[in-house]
């Protein structure tokens, strides 16, 4: 990498951190979207658990099952 380039590369990177510390508002439509995104997500993993530890169970039971 030239100097050019170099000081190119950490002037951008300087640019996208001070402008990326300044939060941008979503439209109030979107904030909505995302918490109904958020909860779905939150209730697919709370499902997840649950299948999971079914099927722990379930494999234990099915171990100790004698043949």
């Amino acid at each position: 990498m030239t100097l050019i380039n170099t000081l190119n590369h950490i002037l951008r990177h300087y640019y996208r951190v001070f402008f990326d510390s300044f939060p941008s508002k979503l439209p109030s439509d979107l904030q909505i979207y995302q918490n109904d995104c958020e909860d779905l997500v939150g209730r697919y993993n709370i499902l997840l658990k649950k299948i999971s530890e079914y099927m722990k169970d379930h494999c234990k039971q099915q171990e100790d099952m004698p043949y």
